[in-house]
């Protein structure tokens, strides 16, 4: 059973994805039998996903994202942001049904274990973005304000007439583009901020380095590759 999904997009490295399967047998076979390997020595070939791909112009980040990392520049008509990675993380546990077999969870086979489990929704949807911060909060007056979440502050307008800038509703797509394959990773539109951090801006010259996170309680997430880029809009008014 597949429980945990990850990517890591970063300006280091290529774009990785880890999956985690769980089992609660196993069926050992004679190596020697070279039916059970046929295909596995094949020569792989291709070129990994990497930070130049990521196509900003098909992406959709969060407020919090955009403002934290504002570098105030721009390329192409893109704003050229700060970030430095991009986790996307995907929990997913599993209920037990009724024991209806010889063994448990199966029919007649042990090896048929996890035939009767059922995913235990919400399946855990979250995602951090994380990169050097330039100013975080844009004023002409001296910066005495306190700071909320973002820009729920004093520097924008009173917190009680943003009243709605609280739902869940941050929308969260990232694209990347390699030939003629387009990958996304769409998180829907009802995520809500998790944390906001800070760390660096020592004495020595560090840059300040800032992350926020988001989670969504609706399962939400649509993970693609195809040949042009999909606008999926998730319309799921029920809870799950």
């Amino acid at each position: 059973m597949l429980t945990s999904i990850s990517y890591t997009i970063s300006v280091s490295g290529a774009v990785t994805e880890d999956l985690t399967f769980t089992s609660h047998s196993y069926t050992q076979n004679d190596e020697t039998d070279s039916t059970l390997w046929t295909g596995l020595n094949f020569t792989h070939s291709g070129d990994s996903l990497t930070r130049k791909d990521i196509s900003l112009a098909n992406c959709t980040f969060p407020k919090e994202v955009t403002r934290m990392f504002d570098l105030s520049n721009s390329l192409n008509g893109i704003d050229i942001l700060g970030l430095q990675q991009i986790s996307v993380n995907v929990e997913i546990e599993y209920n037990d049904l009724k024991d209806v077999g010889v063994w448990r969870g199966s029919t007649t086979d042990r090896a048929e274990a996890n035939l009767f489990k059922q995913i235990n929704l919400p399946i855990s949807v979250s995602c951090e973005f994380s990169g050097v911060v330039r100013a975080q909060y844009f004023t002409e007056a001296t910066q005495n304000f306190e700071v909320t979440d973002t820009y729920y502050s004093q520097a924008d307008s009173s917190e009680a007439a943003e009243e709605n800038n609280y739902k869940a509703d941050r929308q969260i797509i990232i694209a990347a583009e390699a030939g003629s394959d387009y990958f996304q990773w769409n998180l829907g539109a009802r995520n809500y901020l998790t944390a906001m951090n800070f760390s660096g801006g020592d004495s020595q010259g560090g840059n300040v380095e800032g992350s926020v996170g988001f989670s969504n309680d609706y399962s939400e997430v649509f993970l693609t590759k195809a040949s042009s880029i999909n606008q999926f809009s998730f319309t799921n008014n029920l809870p799950y």
